[in-house]
C-alpha cells in the first residue's frame, strides 16, 4: 500500500509518498503515481511538518524514516550526498572521489537524477564544476532550495 499527502510551499505543491512504514518518495513537480492512496498518516504528517520547518528556514535536518532502492552505487551517491552539511556544496567529482569511483562524476549526476526523496536525501547540494549543475525537479527549484540554505554559486 502507498499512500500520500502535500502540502504548498514555496516550491509549489509536494507531494510526499509512503509505503506506511517509511517515506519513500517527495515530488517536487508532478502529482503522485495514480496507485497511491491520499491518506494523512502520522507519518506523513510529522514528515511534511518537518519539510515545511526546513522549507521556511527553521529546520536542518529530518528525523524521520525514509528510505529508497537503488542500485550499489546510487545507493553509494546518496549516501555521500547525506553526509553533505546543510549550506554546504560538494561537485559531481568530489563526490565521485568519496565513493572511491574518480572518475565517474557523470554516473553520480544520473545518480543524483534518480534519487526519488530531493530534499531530504539533499542532491541540490551536488554541483558542477563549473556551477550549479543540473536538478531533476528543475534549476529553478535547486536555486530555490541552495537559497534556504545561504548557498551561493
Amino acid at each position: 500500500m502507498a499512500y500520500s499527502g502535500s502540502i504548498r510551499s514555496v516550491l509549489g505543491t509536494v507531494h510526499v509518498l509512503s509505503d506506511g512504514d517509511m517515506i519513500t518518495g517527495i515530488l517536487i513537480s508532478g502529482d503522485p503515481p495514480a496507485d497511491t492512496i491520499p491518506r494523512e498518516t502520522d507519518l506523513i504528517s510529522e514528515s511534511k511538518a518537518q519539510l515545511e520547518e526546513y522549507l521556511c528556514g527553521r529546520r536542518r535536518t529530518f528525523d524521520f524514516p525514509y528510505g529508497q532502492k537503488g542500485t550499489p552505487f546510487q545507493e553509494s551517491v546518496w549516501e555521500a550526498l547525506s553526509d553533505i552539511g546543510y549550506g554546504k556544496t560538494l561537485t559531481y567529482g568530489e563526490i565521485a572521489e568519496r565513493i572511491g569511483h574518480p572518475k565517474a562524476y557523470r554516473a553520480v549526476g544520473t545518480a543524483c537524477g534518480m534519487n526519488s526523496l530531493p530534499i531530504v536525501v539533499p542532491c541540490h547540494r551536488a554541483v558542477s564544476s563549473s556551477g550549479i549543475g543540473g536538478f531533476s525537479c528543475g534549476i529553478d527549484v535547486k536555486r530555490k532550495l541552495m537559497d534556504i540554505e545561504g548557498i551561493r554559486i
